[in-house]
């Protein structure tokens, strides 16, 4: 049976204003520092976090929680932003195996790696929000959503900011935010396509 306890909470201590006796706690209290992100920080149980948050605050340190990302949570919307295991690994700088170990939840999530992925999938539902509050309907009232046959024809006219997969699965998930909203709607292939 899943419980709230069962859930894993990030504690989170900001380096600003830490001194060298509140770094020196940190980290015999377990937190590690993440550079990238600019906070010391530790994963655990909800009913450990409680304890950790009291053991820094007897010591003056504030501290904030947040709910880690779950292996499910983590794999799921990788595959809905269209990121494979190969695209991700290069741009956290593990490899693949790593990945899947992630999913798998056979290792634990790293802070930044959670932070960064939670900030990308926020900009990939605003996105869809955007556009799909702002989509152009044909005079039959339909949304007309464009995309590339192949992964050639998207670098070639998107470059390597994102990929094919990443394209497909943004327009598949607009359609999807369309038809919640009751807005018909069709794919067609872009334009440069049918010049090729």
């Amino acid at each position: 049976m899943y419980t709230g306890a069962d859930i894993d909470m990030w504690i989170l201590v900001d380096e600003k204003g830490l001194n060298g006796d509140d770094i020196k706690e940190c980290k015999v209290l377990g937190l590690r520092h993440v550079r990238a992100a600019g906070v010391w920080a530790i994963r655990a149980s909800a009913q450990d976090a409680e304890t950790v948050r009291a053991q820094l605050a007897e010591v003056e340190i504030v501290s904030r929680v947040c709910e880690a990302m779950s292996p499910a949570t983590f794999r799921s919307i990788r595959s809905m932003m269209g990121i494979s295991h190969e695209e991700l690994a290069t741009r956290f700088e593990v490899t693949t195996r790593t990945i899947r170990r992630w999913e798998s939840g056979r290792f634990a999530l790293p802070y930044d790696v959670d932070a960064t992925f939670r900030r990308r999938w926020e900009g990939f539902i605003d996105q869809i929000r955007q556009r799909s509050d702002n989509v152009d309907l044909s005079r039959s009232g339909q949304a007309v959503l464009h995309i590339y046959s192949d992964g050639q024809a998207h670098y070639i006219t998107e470059g390597p900011e994102s990929t094919w997969a990443e394209h497909t699965a943004f327009t598949q998930s607009l359609m999807f935010a369309l038809a919640l909203r009751g807005i018909p709607c069709r794919i067609e292939w872009t334009e440069e396509m049918l010049n090729d």
